[in-house]
């Protein structure tokens, strides 16, 4: 390796353990939630939601046809087991 290699991977390495550092501070500021805080929130909000409460979500329903799957796999010639 020449020195001007080895001279540009110790500053690279450097620059790594400086940002390594700067990441132990918290990024997130009081008012802002972290991810694990959004997700307890989102499952409290879905347990409410399940229990009949009042909770401002967003319902999507699908009509999914009624399949009989006995009938579709004679019909394939497919056989369980």
């Amino acid at each position: 390796m020449s020195g001007e290699a080895t001279t540009d991977y110790q500053e690279y390495a450097n620059s790594v353990r400086r940002m390594g550092a700067m990441k132990k501070q918290s990024i997130a500021g009081p008012r802002e939630l972290r991810a694990g805080s959004r997700i307890v929130a989102s499952l409290k909000e879905a347990v409410d939601w399940v229990e009949g409460k009042d909770v401002a979500v967003r319902v999507t329903t699908v009509d999914a046809p009624t399949v009989d799957v006995s009938a579709a796999r004679k019909l394939r010639g497919l056989r369980a087991g």
